[in-house]
């Protein structure tokens, strides 16, 4: 790039200019692109000049695209990041929190950005609420599972001889879903249910 910049006597972009810009006109493509499969990498923070970023430990997955380009486009913070109208719109469901026996239960109606994973609606609803948090557990690339949850007055805390099932309503049936993997729809009824065996 040097030399030619020299033979032609104008100074030429790098190479790594190059690759970055491109990146982060990618990353925007896929953030206003409500069907693409890595949109659920990519997550405003609240001031909605940063994304978040995913809790990675090792080299060789930090380098994936998702997460470079998310670092990249975090960079560049005196700008707002654009995303699709469609992204921004918001989905209403409701949180159910009980105990098996139903001795303990509690319901709450959040709502959340579109195409958000269960997990963030979920931080994002923590944190505009006081009387609602939970923490999680799980090894890297094992699934998620919640270790502790507060709802109301309660606070229940997995055990050897119980768990936290995350299930979905969806007329008369319910399902398991996962925190990471599930993106949450308009109405949904979410279930998180204390088993204790």
């Amino acid at each position: 790039m040097k030399m030619s910049g020299k033979i032609i006597g104008q100074p030429q972009t790098t190479l790594t200019a190059m690759h970055e810009k491109q990146a982060i006109r990618k990353s925007r493509r896929i953030m206003s692109d409500p069907t693409h499969d890595l949109i659920n990498q990519y997550h405003l923070l609240p001031s909605g000049r940063r994304l978040r970023s995913l809790p990675l430990r090792t080299k060789p997955a930090m380098s994936t695209f998702g997460p470079a380009s998310i670092r990249l486009v975090n960079k560049q913070r005196t700008q707002p990041v654009k995303i699709n109208f469609l992204d921004m719109a918001q989905v209403y469901f409701k949180l159910v929190v009980e105990t098996a026996d139903g001795k303990k239960r509690r319901e709450y109606k959040p709502s959340s950005d579109s195409n958000q994973t269960l997990r963030a609606a979920l931080t994002e609803f923590e944190e505009s609420v006081s009387n609602f948090s939970f923490k999680t557990g799980g090894r890297f690339g094992l699934p998620t599972y919640l270790t502790r949850v507060t709802f109301g007055d309660n606070i229940v805390t997995k055990t050897e001889n119980s768990f936290w099932q995350i299930l979905l309503k969806n007329h008369n049936m319910i399902t398991p879903v996962a925190l990471d993997n599930y993106v949450v729809q308009d109405s949904d009824v979410i279930i998180l249910r204390y088993m204790a065996l």
